[in-house]
């Protein structure tokens, strides 16, 4: 199973966002622990849904600080996946989803969504901390 590492170019430039960004990958990785029953699978995706909706606010309220051109699209984007947490919440529970779907689902958002959405926010933070 492939463990998610934080790497130095994943910084946005902003602490608070750094921080969230790290434990988020910290909590992706003890969710897909292969040495996890069902039950700690289940607690650590919990525990995802719950952090994750705190991350997208400061990060969507700095995206707006930052006048972002991109934030509507970024909010829907994160929306979406807030509004899937809790059905893969219930499969995980029933059964009716294998850790390897789960670690899929979770490998797509950061990859996809983190590496590619969130590396525009850095430029912002950038531009915006070259002008203070």
């Amino acid at each position: 199973m492939t463990k998610f590492i934080w790497l130095e170019e994943y910084r946005t430039g902003d602490d608070t966002i750094d921080r969230q960004h790290k434990y988020l990958f910290d909590l992706a990785n003890q969710i897909i622990d292969p040495l996890n029953d069902i039950q700690k699978t289940y607690h650590n995706f919990l525990t995802l849904n719950h952090y994750i909706t705190e991350h997208f606010k400061v990060e969507e309220s700095l995206m707006k600080q930052c006048g972002d051109p991109d934030y509507h699209e970024h909010v829907k984007e994160h929306n979406a996946f807030a509004q899937k947490l809790p059905e893969i919440s219930m499969s995980i529970i029933s059964g009716a989803i294998s850790l390897a779907k789960v670690t899929d689902f979770i490998n797509r958002w950061y990859f996809e969504h983190f590496l590619e959405k969130d590396v525009l926010l850095t430029n912002l933070l950038h531009h915006k901390n070259q002008h203070k």
